[in-house]
C-alpha cells in the first residue's frame, strides 16, 4: 500500500529531519496491519527544527490513543514546551502544525514562557510526556 505523506512550506532556517506523517485516520476503513503501521507504532512520525525551536509529532496511546504534537523552544531534554495539541484527525494535526509555523513566523511565540523542562537541574522534575495540559504565558 503506497500512502501519500503531508508536506509542510518551512519557514526560513527550518528543517525537516523525519517525515512519516501520512495522510490517513484511524477511523478509515483499513486493515489492521495498515493502521499499525502507519499510525499506533508512529511514536516519531514528524520531527521539524530550527536551531533553537522543535516541532515534533508522534502517535501516543495505541488503539485509543491520538495524534500530538509537541511545540518547544529548545530540546526534549532542556526546552520550554509552548504548545502541545492533540487530535485522532490527521488533517486538524497538519492544520494546526501550519498554523505554529505560521506564529512563529510571526513571531507570536517570541515573549511566551512554557512548561520548563531542564535534564540537567535535578531539582527539576518536569518532562514532557506527563504534561496534560497547560497555558504558556507571556514572558
Amino acid at each position: 500500500m503506497t500512502r501519500e505523506k503531508y508536506q509542510f512550506e518551512l519557514p526560513e532556517g527550518w528543517r525537516v529531519y523525519k517525515n512519516e506523517f501520512y495522510k490517513i485516520d484511524p477511523s478509515e476503513d483499513l486493515p489492521y496491519d495498515d493502521k499499525f503501521y502507519f499510525i499506533y507504532y508512529g511514536e516519531d512520525m514528524l520531527l521539524i527544527e530550527n536551531d533553537h525551536f522543535h516541532l515534533d509529532l508522534g502517535w501516543q496511546g495505541g488503539e485509543n490513543g491520538q495524534y500530538t504534537i509537541h511545540f518547544f523552544k529548545g530540546n526534549w531534554l532542556v526546552g520550554e514546551l509552548l504548545e502541545k495539541f492533540r487530535s485522532k484527525k490527521s488533517a486538524l494535526i497538519a492544520e494546526r502544525i501550519v498554523e505554529i509555523l505560521t506564529a512563529f513566523k510571526d513571531g507570536q511565540f517570541d515573549n511566551l514562557r512554557g512548561y520548563v523542562v531542564d535534564d540537567n537541574d535535578l531539582s527539576n522534575q518536569a518532562v514532557f510526556e506527563d504534561l496534560d495540559s497547560f497555558e504558556p504565558r507571556k514572558g
